[in-house]
């Protein structure tokens, strides 16, 4: 019986206890906060390397290859554009860029288009092109070298510098 007047006492104790923690907690109070970000104008840019391979001067043919500039930029930037180069050594009286043999004084000279047409080049121009998101979109560069050039055996080469203006 002492037992059970005990387990009662402390029964009737803990009862008090969580009506009074149960009392504390009936009240409340809310505070709000802000969350906030902010997207900056952005853009990635990769190349493809434009690989003629051998040249004939005699054969009298062209050489046509392509290469590829991608482009990312954040949704709605203002308008992009790509730049080509002319590369290192492009005469400035002449549109074409040219590759060079190392230390010889021949020019292979070549350019680079816009469209498969080759009407619209892209030497030393800029292209328009609309913001596409985080996703890269591939575009073409048409290169071309054209026949007859009268030049020295040996391996050429030229860097051209693409840019995303934004």
């Amino acid at each position: 019986m002492k037992l059970t007047r005990l387990f009662l006492v402390f029964a009737s104790f803990t009862a008090i206890v969580v009506a009074s923690d149960t009392a504390v907690l009936a009240a409340s109070k809310t505070s709000s906060f802000n969350v906030t970000s902010s997207v900056a104008a952005n853009c990635s840019i990769s190349t493809v390397d434009i690989t003629f391979g051998p040249y004939d001067p005699i054969s009298g043919s062209d050489l046509n290859v392509n290469g590829s500039v991608t482009v990312a930029c954040t949704k709605g930037a203002t308008t992009p554009s790509i730049a080509l180069g002319m590369g290192n050594n492009s005469a400035t009286t002449t549109p074409d860029n040219a590759m060079k043999n190392g230390g010889n004084t021949d020019l292979l000279k070549y350019s680079l288009y816009q469209d498969s047409g080759y009407a619209t080049r892209w030497n030393g121009a800029s292209m328009s092109i609309p913001a596409s998101g985080k996703t890269g979109v591939p575009y073409t560069i048409y290169g071309k070298v054209l026949a007859g050039q009268d030049v020295s055996v040996g391996s050429y080469s030229d860097v051209v510098v693409a840019t995303i203006n934004y």
